[in-house]
């Protein structure tokens, strides 16, 4: 087995698990030992959800001659690199990394890492910010700094652009509007501007972009095709 599957297999074993019935999930989690206290990548305690989750593509993977974007976030993310990719046709190949943990969570690392290692990429554009409710502003802050530190070190000289976090709303007598939730994520993009500012990395306003389009969210948090569809060409573009 070669090194890049092991690494997979760590990565998704994991989420098998959680697929597992009940039954064979207890067994297989017996088998395996209690879950250890997990200490993040800033030394802050990792606090996991009752569900994590990653979604992995790399269409055209041996494909050594094409630039590669890679594409990093949370199921906003998933929902929106099928138009990306299919944007930045012939000219990208475009790979993605949805994943459900939170932004100082060492898997996080682990993740990307498996994308690292097999390829190089001209342009990464990455989110973290709606995951990881039990952090702190500050906590989210030094997090980040860990992870785009890391995606500094090893990215192999790829160009790094940060996208905001996207909106969250409720609706109230059928008119969506701002979730008071919100003031969370609004506080989280602002640190991470501040941040981003400070390392020179671009910063793509995703939620400047879609605070005027709550009205297409599905859930509160998830975007309809319409909404998916102006966040993919916004992207695009950006890319472009």
């Amino acid at each position: 087995m070669t090194s890049y599957m092991v690494l997979m297999s760590a990565i998704l074993g994991t989420a098998f698990l959680c697929s597992l019935p009940a039954a064979a999930a207890e067994e297989a989690a017996v088998e395996a030992g209690p879950n250890l206290p997990v200490v993040g990548t800033d030394g802050n305690p990792v606090v996991r959800e009752s569900t994590e989750w990653a979604q992995i593509n790399c269409p055209l993977s041996a494909d050594a001659k094409t630039p590669r974007v890679l594409l990093i976030g949370d199921s906003i993310s998933v929902n929106y690199a099928g138009g990306v990719r299919e944007g930045l046709k012939g000219k990208y190949h475009v790979d993605n990394l949805g994943t459900s943990r939170s932004v100082n969570d060492p898997v996080l690392q682990t993740q990307i890492y498996s994308f690292l290692q097999e390829h190089r990429y001209t342009l990464i554009y990455f989110n973290n910010g709606l995951h990881g409710g039990h952090q702190t502003p500050e906590q989210y802050a030094s997090g980040l700094r860990v992870l785009t530190q890391y995606l500094k070190d090893n990215s192999h000289s790829a160009k790094l652009v940060f996208a905001t976090s996207t909106p969250v709303s409720q609706k109230v007598e059928g008119v969506a509007q701002l979730s008071e939730k919100n003031k969370n994520v609004m506080a989280r993009n602002e640190l991470a501007r501040a941040l981003m500012q400070e390392l020179a990395i671009q910063v793509d306003d995703l939620y400047g972009l879609m605070v005027e389009h709550i009205d297409l969210h599905r859930d509160g948090v998830h975007f309809s095709a319409e909404g998916n569809v102006l966040l993919s060409q916004h992207i695009t573009e950006t890319i472009l």
